[in-house]
Parts: structure tokens; C-alpha cells; sequence
């Protein structure tokens, strides 16, 4: 991930939370000193929005959607337009689309 970049942030399965989009470049985490001894990292985000839908995500199980223990997978542009009839729209009332080889709400 780079600036620039959007991510949706979720708990588990259980809840979707945000869309954010990355300000920052990756920096060892300041989270809990254990995880930085194991080289997790971690970057900064700007809300983009917040879900205005509850519950869990049940729609086709993809390596990107919220139904694996996952901790972040590109979404191919091939597939964006399943991730926002899935994920986007109906947790976030969001869409998103590629245009010259980047993503654009």
C-alpha cells in the first residue's frame, strides 16, 4: 500500500467500519511492542467514510472480502465492479472505479 491508497478497515467478519485512504508510508507499529518485535507495520489513513450498514458480510467468499482471517488483499480491477455491488455500495453507499491504473470513488 502506498499514499493515496484506499482500504476498508473491519473487525473480523463482525463489523465493517471505515473507508480510509492512506497518507502515510509503512512505519514499524507503535500499536503493542510485541507485534513490532514480529516486523508489523503500520500506516496512516484519512476517513473517507464510515459504514452505514451493521451486521456481517455474506456475499461471495473472495480472497478481498471480510470472510477470511485476512489482513490485506488488492482488489484487481477485474473484480471491482463485484467488490462494489458486495461490499461498497451496501455497507458503505459508496462505488468505486479504476481510471488510469488508480481507484476513484
Amino acid at each position: 500500500m502506498k499514499p493515496g491508497d484506499y482500504v476498508y478497515i473491519c473487525r473480523s467478519n463482525d463489523r465493517l467500519a471505515v473507508i480510509g485512504r492512506i497518507v502515510s508510508d509503512a512505519a514499524p507499529t507503535t500499536f503493542n511492542d510485541v507485534w513490532a518485535e514480529d516486523d508489523w507495520y503500520e500506516r496512516k489513513f484519512e476517513l473517507v467514510k464510515k459504514s452505514a450498514k451493521t451486521g456481517a458480510y455474506t456475499g461471495e467468499q473472495k480472497w478481498w472480502a471480510p470472510n477470511f482471517l485476512s489482513t490485506c488483499y488488492f482488489i484487481k480491477p477485474s473484480e471491482i465492479d463485484l467488490a462494489n455491488q458486495l461490499l461498497f455500495q451496501p455497507f458503505f453507499s459508496s462505488k468505486f472505479s479504476y481510471q488510469g491504473g488508480q481507484i476513484e470513488d
